[in-house]
C-alpha cells in the first residue's frame, strides 16, 4: 500500500477502501490521501480510522475532510489524532451528530489549549453539557463512558531486544487520574469513587501505573494493607443520575463488582491480579495475556527438569491473602498447594474443583479459578443452541445457564488443550457437545512475539452441573 501509484489511486473501486485495515492506511504515503477522490475517502470505515495521521489529513484539501470526519466515524481516530485537531479541521454541525458513547470519547481526547470550552460547547451533542463551574463533561444519562486509557509502563514489542517477547499483553485499563472535562482535564475520577466508598467504608482507593486499582485498609497499629484488587471495566463505565444514587458498591450479575462514584459514573471493576510484573517474573518470566472480562491467560512452569509448562486460563479472586507473620517457610497445606513458595501452585486434586493460588514474592497471594478464554464469545454462542434461554458469566470462571427452564452450572478446568494456528489464520469460536455430556469450547488467543502475533487455538470441556444455590445476592 506505501508504494501505490497515486496516478492510479483513483481507478480503486470504493469497495476496496471499505475493506481496508487501521494497518493498510498507516502505510499509506500523504500523497497518496491528497490523490483520493471525495467517495473514496468517504468509504473508509470507522475501524480503519485508526491508522490515519497527522500527515495525512494535512494533505486533504479543508473542504474535502468533511467526506471523512463523518459523526459515525470520529471517534474511530487514533487518540493521538484527536489531541492534535482544531476547530480548522472539525465540522461543529458533524460533531453534533455523534452518538453519545462516541462523543464522550472524542471530546475527551482533544486538547483543551487547541479547543476552547466555548467552541466544544458549539459542537455538543443535544442533552449533553459543560459544566460552568468544573469543565465537566455532563452526558445524558445512560450514556457509555470511554474515559482515556493510562499508558502502560512495561515494554511494548517495539521497545524490546530481539529476542524479547512481550510479557503483558493487554489490558485497556481506564486512566481514573484524568478528569472528566476536555482532554481529560478536571478533578480525578478517582478522587469521585474515594468519595463515594469512603461513606460507608474505612478503605482507600489507588490506581497503580499499570491501572490496577488497590484497595487498602490500616491496621490498629497504623500499618497499610492491601485488600483487594481491581481492573476497571473500560466497556462499562455508564452515567447515573448523581442525585439518587441507590448504591454506592454494588453487586452485578454474575457477581462482579460496580463502584459508582460521587458524580455519578458507575464503573463495573474486574477482579485482577495484584502485580502482572511480579507474577511475570516468578513464573519464568512468561506472558501474560489479559482478555476483556477479567479472564487471564498464561504460561505457569511445571515442576519438572526439562523446564516444562501448563498453559493456564483463569480468573483471580481479588481478595489478597497477607503474607504469613511466620515470614515464609516452603510447605503445603493438606491439599498440597504451596504456602509460600513463590509462584503459581496447584492442589494435588485433578478433577473439576482443583484450586491453584498465585503467590508473589513478598509472600501475598491470590487464589486463582479455572475459567474460559473469551467468556462473551462461548455466551454468543451458547444463546444460539435451541432451549437455552440465557447464559451468565460468574467472577468464580464459572457460568449459570437456563435450559429449558432448569439452570445448570457449566463448570471449566484447568486442563487446556493447545494447538497452534498456522501463521495468518484466526481460530472460529466454537462450543458442541462430547459424548461424555459434557461441552467443548474452542477459541483462540493472540500471542505476541517480536516481529508477529502468533494465534493459538485453546479447547476447553466444561462439566454441566445441577445448579445448587447462588453465588451472591445481587444489588
Amino acid at each position: 500500500m506505501e508504494n501505490l501509484d497515486i496516478v492510479k489511486i483513483t481507478e480503486l473501486a470504493n469497495e476496496s477502501f471499505e475493506n481496508m485495515r487501521p494497518e493498510h492506511l498507516q502505510k499509506m504515503s500523504p500523497e497518496v490521501f491528497e490523490a483520493m477522490t471525495p467517495e473514496q475517502k468517504a468509504s473508509i470505515s470507522k475501524e480503519a480510522m485508526t491508522g490515519l495521521t497527522k500527515e495525512h489529513i494535512d494533505k486533504i484539501p479543508k473542504e474535502e475532510l468533511s467526506y471523512l470526519f463523518k459523526a459515525d466515524k470520529l471517534a474511530g481516530l487514533n487518540p493521538e489524532l484527536i489531541h492534535e485537531l482544531d476547530m480548522d479541521y472539525l465540522d461543529a454541525d458533524e460533531v453534533k451528530q455523534m452518538s453519545d458513547e462516541d462523543a464522550f470519547t472524542f471530546f475527551h481526547n482533544l486538547d483543551d489549549k487547541k479547543i476552547s470550552r466555548d467552541e466544544a460547547e458549539l459542537m455538543l451533542p443535544e442533552n449533553w453539557e459543560i459544566d460552568a463551574e468544573t469543565g465537566d463533561l455532563e452526558p445524558p444519562l445512560g450514556a457509555k463512558l470511554h474515559i482515556k486509557e493510562i499508558t502502560q509502563v512495561y515494554k511494548d514489542s517495539s521497545e524490546l531486544m530481539d529476542d524479547e517477547i512481550p510479557k503483558i499483553i493487554g489490558p485497556s485499563v481506564p486512566n481514573l487520574k484524568m478528569g472528566r472535562g476536555l482532554g481529560g482535564t478536571g478533578t480525578p475520577v478517582m478522587d469521585h469513587m474515594r468519595d463515594s466508598l469512603s461513606k460507608k467504608f474505612a478503605l482507600n482507593l489507588l490506581q497503580d501505573d499499570n491501572g490496577v486499582l488497590h484497595v487498602e485498609d490500616k491496621s490498629e497499629n497504623g500499618e497499610v494493607n492491601n485488600r483487594f484488587s481491581f481492573l476497571p471495566d473500560s466497556n462499562n463505565i455508564t452515567q447515573v443520575d448523581k442525585n439518587s444514587i441507590s448504591s454506592e458498591l454494588s453487586v452485578e450479575q454474575g457477581c462482579f463488582y460496580s463502584v459508582t462514584t460521587s458524580q455519578g459514573q458507575k464503573i463495573k471493576v474486574l477482579p485482577t491480579i495484584k502485580d502482572q510484573n511480579d507474577l511475570s517474573k516468578v513464573i519464568n518470566n512468561g506472558q501474560i495475556v489479559y482478555g476483556e472480562e477479567g479472564e487471564i491467560f498464561m504460561d505457569v512452569p511445571k515442576n519438572t527438569r526439562d523446564g516444562e509448562t501448563s498453559r493456564v486460563s483463569a480468573i483471580v479472586d481479588p481478595f489478597i491473602e497477607p503474607a504469613p507473620e511466620a515470614g515464609c517457610i516452603d510447605t503445603t497445606d493438606a491439599n498440597g498447594v504451596a504456602l509460600c513458595t513463590a509462584g503459581v501452585s496447584f492442589s494435588n486434586t485433578k478433577d473439576k474443583h482443583q484450586t491453584a493460588k498465585i503467590t508473589y514474592s513478598d509472600g501475598t497471594s491470590q487464589k486463582l479459578m479455572p475459567t474460559v478464554f473469551k467468556p462473551s464469545a462461548l455466551i454468543d454462542i451458547g444463546v444460539t443452541i435451541p432451549g437455552v434461554e440465557s447464559i451468565i458469566f460468574n467472577a468464580d470462571g464459572t457460568f449459570t445457564t437456563v435450559h429449558l427452564g432448569q439452570k445448570y452450572i457449566l463448570r471449566p478446568n484447568f486442563n487446556v488443550n493447545t494447538m497452534e494456528v498456522p501463521q495468518g489464520q484466526k481460530v472460529k469460536p466454537k462450543l458442541i457437545f462430547n459424548e461424555k455430556g459434557s461441552l467443548i469450547y474452542t477459541v483462540g488467543v493472540d500471542l505476541a512475539s517480536k516481529l508477529t502475533t502468533q494465534q493459538l487455538a485453546l479447547k476447553f470441556d466444561l462439566s454441566i452441573e445441577p445448579f445448587v444455590k447462588e453465588l451472591c445476592t445481587v444489588n
